[in-house]
């Protein structure tokens, strides 16, 4: 949806991603909406982003993520969440393992990094706080969250 102030009119529009895949995420890219599907046959991901809301022109982009989506050294499959203000995107693990990381790739310089995290799950701490045998659950992760009143 877009409004326009001027007439005070909501306008749809109309989203390329429905057509090129499953789950398109919606996100900001350099100051446009953007609209960010994956491509699970080859492990890219295809960037839509919005050039003329009037006209729904968009422009598609497709990068070859030099990760794979299914990480075999610890049997997880990386989900897409969302864009960072300095447009790396980030993926994070489906499944909360003893390893948790999160990871960024630069589309523009084609590099990846990732974030670990350590102590989350691992022997010691399930150990400490009584969680040897239990499930482990998700942890869900929240692009650029400012906490308010409403987040509750």
């Amino acid at each position: 949806m877009s409004f326009d102030v001027r007439s005070e009119e909501f306008h749809v529009i109309k989203l390329p991603c429905n057509n090129s895949g499953p789950g398109g995420i919606l996100a900001s890219y350099e100051g446009r909406l953007a609209c960010v599907t994956g491509n699970a046959a080859d492990d890219g991901t295809i960037l839509w982003t919005l050039m003329d809301a009037e006209k729904h022109e968009w422009s598609r982009r497709y990068f070859p993520i030099p990760i794979p989506y299914y990480d075999r050294s610890v049997e997880t499959v990386f989900n897409f969440i969302g864009i960072t203000d300095a447009g790396e995107f980030v993926y994070v693990p489906n499944r909360f393992r003893k390893l948790y990381y999160v990871l960024y790739y630069d589309p523009k310089r084609n590099k990846f990094h990732r974030v670990e995290f350590k102590g989350i799950a691992d022997d010691e701490s399930r150990l400490k706080h009584g969680l040897v045998n239990s499930r482990l659950y998700n942890i869900p992760a929240v692009m650029n969250h400012i906490e308010s009143l409403r987040s509750f």
